[in-house]
Formats: C-alpha cells, structure tokens, sequence
C-alpha cells in the first residue's frame, strides 16, 4: 500500500478502495473515479506499481487491490503498518507526506506546472492556461517513468 501510494501520487484513500476494474492491463494504466476533485484520474503504471500489482494478485475474487479483514471489504487506513515504516526510516511523516514526496520529485526533475498538476489530480481552476492545456495519458507515461526511476534511486541510495 505504502509502496503503490508514493509511485503513483494517489491519495491514501484513492488507493485503499482501488478495485481490480480500476487497473487496464492492456493500456498499462489505471483510473480512479471517485476522487477529492470529483474528476476521473488516469495514470500509466510504472514498473514500481507493476510489482505491487503482481505481488497482490490472487484469486480471492475480493474486488479491491489491497484487501480488508472482511470479505469483499477494502484495506482501512494502515496504521500499525505505518508506525512500523516510520521505525524503519527513523522518523515521522505522514501519508500525505509520501505523496508530497513524489511531487517534490517531479518537481527536481523540472517537469511543467501542468503535468505536475496532471500527475497529482490538481485542478487549475485559477490558471486560464492551464485549462486549455489537455495532457492525455501517453503523454504522462515518461515522467511516470523518470518519477518512478528517481525514487527508486533514491530510496536504494
């Protein structure tokens, strides 16, 4: 779950009611309808999110990615398993700080303010440019990528 939410910049509960139907394998993409902004969200999967998804695959026919105790029921907020990040890293931070995390990086990697905005769901109601500007979802394929390839560079140092 930790993993999925700093490769793909979602908000926490985006990825814990994340449905199988949510994920197209043959696009190599995934979409979220309900979302904070009320607007459907559409990424490419990068090869971080392609491991995650391997490795929760089953055959439980529960519908949601990362499952719950209960049948059919989706993971609820994580916090011992959190706690348990926290120690490992020695020190505090939040889940919303893991998706700060992956913006900061699209940031470093100079990408524009409208795909930054794309990446992350962030509507441009104050910007008349940026609701002009249509980013489809080939076109956010290589900063996934290069977002994706950066992290992992810096978590493994």
């Amino acid at each position: 779950f930790l993993i999925f939410e700093m490769f793909s910049a979602l908000r926490r509960n985006e990825v814990l009611k994340m449905k199988w139907s949510d994920i197209d394998f043959k696009n190599h993409s995934f979409t979220i309808e309900d979302t904070k902004n009320n607007e459907s969200h559409s990424l490419p999967l990068n090869f971080k999110l392609d491991e995650v998804l391997e490795r929760r695959k089953n055959d439980s026919g529960n519908p949601y990615i990362f499952q719950g105790f209960k049948p059919n029921g989706h993971l609820h907020p994580p916090k011992r398993q959190l706690e348990r990040a926290r120690e490992l890293c020695g020190g505090h931070f939040t889940n919303h700080d893991i998706r700060r995390t992956f913006e900061t990086t699209a940031n470093r990697l100079a990408f524009s303010q409208y795909t930054l905005k794309k990446l992350v769901n962030h509507k441009n109601t104050r910007d008349v440019t940026g609701r002009y500007i249509v980013l489809d979802i080939e076109e956010l394929r290589e900063p996934m990528k290069m977002i994706a390839e950066e992290l992992w560079s810096q978590i493994n140092g």
